[in-house]
């Protein structure tokens, strides 16, 4: 969802939108977090769970997005 989120705050008809390099950055986030964790249960079958740190990280990104706008 916070994908979803940046791409909503990096609407250009929005007063205070969001940096395109920052939107690139979050994106690229999101991506690598996906293909690690598909590559990772090809090669060990193990389903990868967030930890509490993970978790922390995205709260603190997502709290980060909302109050740039």
């Amino acid at each position: 969802w916070l994908g979803c989120l940046a791409l909503f705050l990096a609407m250009p008809w929005r007063e205070n939108a969001l940096a395109w390099e920052f939107l690139v950055l979050l994106l690229m986030r999101d991506l690598t977090i996906v293909v690690g964790a598909y590559i990772a249960y090809r090669e060990t079958g193990i389903v990868m769970k967030s930890n509490f740190l993970g978790k922390l990280a995205m709260g603190v990104v997502a709290i980060t997005l909302i109050s740039m706008c």
